[in-house]
């Protein structure tokens, strides 16, 4: 490495190559006072980049990130979603949301996710490094169903990516008596959605999820992306929703 040609060369071919400034643990405050924590990923550009707002899953909100399973065993870590989300060239924002675990408590989990979607986007409204026309909401699972309920009333997000969205009709697992995926579809709301909505399932799915999809793609009359895989799938980085990321937020 000696030769200055070769250095030059290899200087050049480093700056080629976008570079990622990391995953930062943030506060983001709140109209009420309060804050809310996340995890933020931004390219480290000055330019203006697309962003995406990301509502992970129930079990990060019921049992933290990363998520472990019932014998301790690693199953995901969102963080590793948000790295490739901003790989793509985006500036991404995960709120962590925190509604404790209960069988019944899906009222509350949802409110929380409406309130928290609305909190992130006025956060990167703020961000000079945000293109403000082009913030992307994406979620998966309980922050898929989340993200239906928010791009259902006035909001700010240019388009939005539903990913294997859950039903929680049932009093079960966060089941909801007011939010589930049944009365969203029965509220008429979704007729009224002039934006730009992908829904994705996986051809593996559980029956909840199917029919949360399609009861909400025939309200807006969407065809379903079905992908091979099932729930889980969509918890870790995969190529095919990379590509459907890129095409549909940026």
């Amino acid at each position: 490495m000696n030769n200055p040609r070769v250095i030059i060369f290899f200087l050049i071919l480093i700056a080629s190559f976008p570079v990622q400034s990391g995953e930062n643990e943030i506060q983001i405050p709140t109209i009420d006072g309060g804050t809310v924590e996340a995890i933020i990923s931004s390219p480290d550009e000055n330019n203006k980049h697309p962003a995406i707002v990301y509502m992970h899953g129930g079990a990060v909100r019921e049992r933290g990130n990363p998520v472990y399973g019932p014998n301790n065993e690693f199953l995901y870590d969102i963080t590793d979603k948000i790295r490739d989300m901003n790989s793509l060239g985006f500036v991404v924002l995960a709120p962590l949301r925190k509604t404790p675990s209960g069988c019944c408590n899906g009222d509350d989990a949802i409110k929380e996710g409406m309130k928290i979607t609305r909190t992130a986007m006025t956060y990167l409204k703020t961000q000079q490094n945000v293109n403000v026309d082009k913030i992307c909401l994406i979620g998966f699972s309980e922050g898929a169903l989340i993200s239906m309920w928010a791009m259902a009333v006035p909001n700010d997000f240019t388009k939005a990516i539903i990913m294997s969205p859950s039903n929680q009709c049932r009093m079960r697992r966060a089941g909801s008596e007011n939010f589930c995926g049944r009365h969203l579809r029965d509220s008429g709301k979704l007729e009224k959605i002039n934006k730009e909505i992908i829904i994705t399932l996986g051809d593996a799915e559980r029956k909840g999820t199917i029919n949360a999809a399609k009861g909400f793609a025939k309200k807006l009359l969407k065809n379903i992306v079905v992908l091979e895989g099932d729930h889980r799938s969509f918890t870790v980085p995969r190529r095919e929703v990379s590509k459907i990321i890129r095409e549909t937020c940026s």
